[in-house]
């Protein structure tokens, strides 16, 4: 009895079904790499384009403290920092919180966020990084002119593995972000998915909801909302 195919040739078989899985592997990595090096970056200098265009270029001057729910490596932090004037970076007027457990985004600490704002050329005593659970927020009430949050709400109780507890876990970072934001302030988040339950959420509480954007994100629907209260 003779094989009908050589072991030589099942090799070569083997290799290319290999090399196909690394090709895809690769080019997983390389969009992940992508989204959170360009187009998180893109969407952030979005961002900071529709808060001028609703709120006017001269937004930036009146403002006082700010607030980025779920930081990561300062990316939102920068761009803020950037439009800040001098007078308002000569104290402490930027706070970031997050859970630092890189589960969502690989190098991301306490250490690495700060590092990115050295390299931005912003002054470190303006800012301050804390670990920190969005549901409890470790802040008085009424403390933030500005509360952002980008792509992290969304997260929120998925541990639960329940829908419906998911839901009461993101009203509670939802309930925590309107306790520390000052009259008159707003919120604004950027997020995937849940994004209407969030508007519903702030519609309730008397909060104008306004969306800013709506644009794919990872191929999927994202929306960008502004809540004023």
């Amino acid at each position: 009895y003779k094989p009908i195919f050589s072991s030589s040739i099942w090799n070569i078989v083997l290799i290319v079904v290999l090399s196909i899985f690394a090709i895809m592997f690769a080019r997983g990595v390389f969009v992940m790499l992508y989204s959170s090096l360009v187009q998180k970056k893109k969407v952030a200098e979005k961002i900071i384009g529709l808060l001028e265009k609703n709120n006017g270029c001269k937004y930036w001057d009146s403002l006082g403290k700010v607030l980025d729910v779920g930081c990561g490596r300062g990316l939102m932090i920068n761009a803020i920092g950037k439009k800040l004037p001098t007078s308002s970076m000569a104290q402490k007027c930027i706070y970031g919180v997050d859970i630092f457990t890189g589960k969502h985004l690989s190098g991301n600490t306490i250490e690495a966020a700060m590092h990115n704002c050295k390299q931005e050329g912003l002054p470190l005593s303006a800012i301050e990084i804390k670990e920190c659970d969005a549901r409890h927020l470790l802040y008085e009430d009424n403390f933030f002119d500005l509360v952002i949050s980008t792509l992290t709400i969304h997260s929120v109780g998925e541990d639960t593995k329940n829908p419906k507890g998911a839901i009461k876990e993101r009203k509670k970072a939802l309930s925590e972000m309107i306790r520390v934001t000052k009259p008159g302030g707003l919120i604004v988040i950027w997020d995937i998915f849940t994004s209407q339950e969030y508007m519903d959420y702030f519609t309730k509480k008397g909060w104008e909801v306004k969306k800013l954007d709506e644009f794919p994100s990872y191929g999927i629907k994202s929306v960008v909302m502004q809540c004023r209260k």
